[in-house]
Parts: C-alpha cells; sequence; structure tokens
C-alpha cells in the first residue's frame, strides 16, 4: 500500500475530485479524519496548482523580460501612433497603452534598458556607417 507522501506526490491523485482526494487520504491514514476539514483540504491540495490559493509570480528574470517586451511593443504601439496621426487617422486600440506600463521595479529596469539599448545602439551604427563611408571617400580622392 502507497504511503500518504507518495500519493500526495503523485500527479494523477490531483484528477480526482476533492472528495475522492479526501477519502483516499483517509483510507491511507485512520487520523487524517480527526483534523479540521479545514487543514484536510490543505492536505489534499497541497499539489493541486488550480485549487491553490498561492499564485505563482514571476521572478526577476521575468519581470525584466516582460519590462524589455513592454519596451519594445511600447515603442512599435507609439510609432504606429505617429504614422496615423501624420495620415490624420484616429488612433486604434487605445486600451493596450496602459498594458504597456512597466509596473515592478524589474520591469521598470527592463524597460528603461530597452529604450537605452534604442537611442544607442542605432547611433553607434550610424556613425561606424558614417566613419567608413567617409575613410573610403577621402581615400578614393
Amino acid at each position: 500500500m502507497p504511503t500518504v507522501k507518495q500519493v500526495l506526490a503523485d500527479p494523477k491523485f490531483y484528477h480526482l475530485p476533492e472528495g475522492e482526494r479526501l477519502k483516499v487520504i483517509s483510507s491511507l491514514d485512520k487520523n487524517f479524519s480527526l483534523l479540521p476539514q479545514a487543514e484536510q483540504l490543505k492536505v489534499v491540495n497541497v499539489g493541486n496548482l488550480e485549487s491553490s490559493t498561492e499564485q505563482w509570480q514571476p521572478g526577476l528574470a521575468e519581470q525584466f523580460l516582460t519590462g524589455i517586451g513592454k519596451g519594445i511593443a511600447s515603442t512599435v504601439y507609439g510609432g504606429g501612433d505617429i504614422i496615423r496621426k501624420t495620415l490624420g487617422m484616429k488612433r486604434i486600440y487605445p486600451e493596450i497603452a496602459p498594458k504597456l506600463e512597466a509596473k515592478t521595479p524589474a520591469e521598470k529596469v527592463g524597460k528603461f534598458t530597452e529604450q537605452a539599448a534604442e537611442f544607442l545602439v542605432p547611433g553607434t551604427a550610424i556613425s561606424k556607417v558614417s566613419k567608413e563611408y567617409n575613410s573610403e571617400r577621402l581615400g578614393a580622392r
């Protein structure tokens, strides 16, 4: 007969209805039924992410990458706004703009990093092309 620990570690256990899970654990451990119902429910739902009260929270790396993504999306969205305004068109999907705001500190750092890269990378690329063009032009004389 399996132990309570083995049953709780089996992902198939969490596919059973909650009442069935309570019966399974009660049959394995006679003292289980002596626990208050709230405690029993905590035990049978410990590995069930859908019924867990603790929601998954992204770590700092995920938040940072989300900030980079929001920065890229913000640039695309802002570029579209400039084009639409130039052509005299109305803004589309105004409800998207608030979703592009960085919320956590890590998202803010990620968004800032992306925007700084937007500013610095094109400038360095243009200066390199310009130097090469000028050196070729001067060398040709």
